[in-house]
């Protein structure tokens, strides 16, 4: 008996990464490019605060997704919303969930153009000023529109016609190593380039910057400003549904007096994932405003990817990390669709 009930709890306690990564990738995006500029406004200390604070409420506003789903038994955002509100206000919060979804697509693929735009004027074959032959040729035939319509008929539509959410967890890793790589690299800029640290070539800019003038925000606005950046970067709410009704519950038949249902079983799964899943995120969320902000202090652009020049500098890792985030975002996008 005891060793039945062992192998119980090791398979409730099971991890389930494929659903995490989905979470994770649900939540990681171009949001993350904007964190340090977030945090040049609200200082570190309030960013970090909101940071975990919109954590939190974010894990609070799935659990209570998750529990509208069990009691309701329905399993689509739109369906839960209109049993608990009422049809005219679950159609009216229905249209604005279209409305986000709609903008938070077009974002995305205009995001991943300015990306691939960023990246492919660093090489020499686009650049403006190369004067060969070859290469003038082909930066007559590039455009920007054409390159961005080209890579969402190739990469994100055809990812957009899954049907379930489990289909994208080996696409899911992916995103979420992509902002793993972004977030290193940025770390990586920082200590050796960056003028707050004090350790590049090139700190005499700002290196007379006051840190202490860093850690709390110039006004009172400058939260107000921050703070549904933050938020948004931490939108994933509307896939949670999906995500639980394709779970699989924990084996709990061989329990002695198993009272726990499908539903209830799946629901403490959910719980686990959510709090794996967003604490990941606010970790790499954390790292990224924080040292792209230490790296720019003031100078922060609301995209990070334009502090690092990379059509002049050629650093070859930002290059990459700039390609790892096209690649998320182009992850992140179905999951505004399905």
């Amino acid at each position: 008996m005891p060793s039945r009930l062992c192998c119980h709890h090791r398979q409730c306690a099971r991890i389930h990464p494929g659903s995490i990564s989905n979470l994770c990738s649900a939540t990681l995006g171009a949001g993350a490019l904007s964190l340090p500029y977030a945090i040049s406004l609200t200082g570190i200390v309030f960013g970090i605060l909101l940071l975990i604070f919109s954590a939190y409420i974010t894990i609070v506003s799935i659990d209570i997704i998750i529990d509208s789903c069990r009691r309701t038994k329905l399993f689509q955002y739109e369906d839960v919303s209109v049993r608990l509100v009422g049809p005219a206000a679950g159609r009216a919060l229905e249209v604005s969930l279209l409305v986000f979804c709609f903008g938070t697509a077009v974002a995305y693929i205009v995001a991943v153009g300015d990306i691939l735009d960023q990246g492919f004027r660093s090489t020499r074959y686009f650049s403006e000023s190369d004067t060969d032959s070859e290469a003038s040729g082909l930066f007559k035939l590039y455009n920007r529109e054409r390159i961005m319509i080209l890579f969402w008929g190739i990469c994100m539509f055809p990812l957009s016609l899954q049907r379930h959410v489990e289909a994208l967890e080996r696409f899911s890793s992916w995103g979420v190593l992509s902002i793993s790589f972004l977030v290193m690299a940025a770390v990586i800029h920082s200590i050796t380039h960056g003028d707050i640290m004090e350790m590049g070539n090139d700190s005499q800019r700002t290196r007379s910057t006051d840190i202490s003038s860093m850690l709390w925000p110039k006004s009172f606005w400058d939260v107000v400003q921050a703070f549904p950046i933050i938020i948004f970067a931490f939108s994933c709410q509307v896939n949670v549904c999906a995500i639980y009704e394709e779970l699989s519950p924990d084996q709990t038949t061989n329990a002695p007096n198993n009272e726990i249902s499908e539903l209830e079983s799946k629901q403490r799964i959910m719980g686990r994932i959510t709090r794996n899943g967003i604490i990941l995120c606010m970790s790499l969320y954390i790292c990224i405003g924080l040292f792209g902000f230490l790296d720019f202090s003031d100078d922060t652009d609301d995209n990070i990817l334009n502090n690092y020049c990379i059509q002049t500098t050629h650093d070859h890792l930002m290059m990459a990390a700039s390609a790892f985030v096209a690649a998320a975002v182009v992850v992140a996008f179905p999951f505004n669709i399905l």
